[in-house]
Formats: structure tokens, C-alpha cells, sequence
């Protein structure tokens, strides 16, 4: 196991007991290590309030840094980060990356970005035979199978976006 490996399993040890300093210490160590899971870490705990000292602005930074190393988990927040300023085609480009590294929760968003962002069509016969084959896997966390689910039926039926 590598030492930045185990800085990072410290650091989650630490984060669970309260410790967001320590936490923040060896997420940051292990970061600078390389280990691309410490950067979301870190990117996720500035985003989410846990390194509330920190500038919020830096969460992006910290996943871009990840997503050099193609981590889906960093590749799918900066995704959902572009889709909620509204910068929707760089978000379909960040998303097929999530998807294509491996996060199978991409996929309802990008069929949602061709649904109701107006781009276009291209590959949503793909995304939806994909996302039909991830929920019948289950590979589609619990918080978006009902989304997907209803954008694969709604997409099916022919109807139009709001």
C-alpha cells in the first residue's frame, strides 16, 4: 500500500471522528502525494462546508487536479458543478468523460442535458440503451433511478421537453 494511500485512510479515520483539521492535514499531504481520491476528498469537504476556511472557489481546483488522472468521481462533480451555472455543453463533455471512466450515474444526466437543454441528439439512442442496461444492473445510485427511470419513459413516449 502506498504511503499516500495511507495518509488518505488516516485522513477518512480522522474526518470521522471530528477532526476536520487533521483531516484536512492529510488529505492535503496525500493530495500533493498524487492520490487523486485525497483531491476530490478535498474537493468535496470545501464544497460541502467541512474545510469551511477554505475558499470555495478552490473545490473546482481540486477536482480539475483529479480529474487530470481521469477519477470519475471528480470528472461527474465537475460535471454537475457546469450543469447547475448553466454551462451545459461544457457539461455534456465533462459528463461523457464521467461516464467513459466509469460513474454510471453520468448517464441520466446526460440524457437529461439532450432532453431539456436543447443539445443535440447524437448519441442519446446510446446513453439511453446504456442507462436502460445500468438499471436493470443496478448500477444507478438509489437517489436517480426514479430520474431515470422517468426520463427513459418519457423519452420512449415521444414526449416533448417543458
Amino acid at each position: 500500500m502506498s504511503n499516500a494511500h495511507e495518509t488518505w485512510s488516516a485522513a477518512w479515520e480522522a474526518m470521522e471522528q471530528g477532526d476536520v483539521r487533521l483531516a484536512y492535514d492529510l488529505f492535503l499531504r496525500s493530495a500533493n502525494e498524487g492520490n487523486a481520491d485525497a483531491q476530490v476528498a478535498i474537493g468535496y469537504a470545501i464544497e460541502h462546508g467541512d474545510f469551511h476556511w477554505l475558499d470555495p472557489a478552490d473545490a473546482d481546483l481540486w477536482y480539475q487536479r483529479a480529474a487530470e488522472q481521469n477519477n470519475m468521481c471528480a470528472l461527474y462533480n465537475i460535471g454537475l458543478n457546469k450543469i447547475q451555472r448553466g454551462e451545459l455543453v461544457d457539461a455534456f463533455a465533462v459528463m461523457k468523460r464521467a461516464y467513459m471512466a466509469g460513474e454510471q450515474d453520468a448517464l441520466v444526466h446526460l440524457l437529461e442535458l439532450f432532453r431539456y437543454s436543447g443539445l443535440p441528439a447524437g448519441d442519446d439512442v446510446f446513453f439511453k440503451a446504456k442507462l436502460r442496461t445500468a438499471l436493470r444492473r443496478r448500477d444507478v445510485s438509489d437517489a436517480l433511478v426514479t430520474r431515470g427511470r422517468a426520463l427513459l419513459s418519457a423519452t420512449d413516449s415521444g414526449l416533448q421537453a417543458p
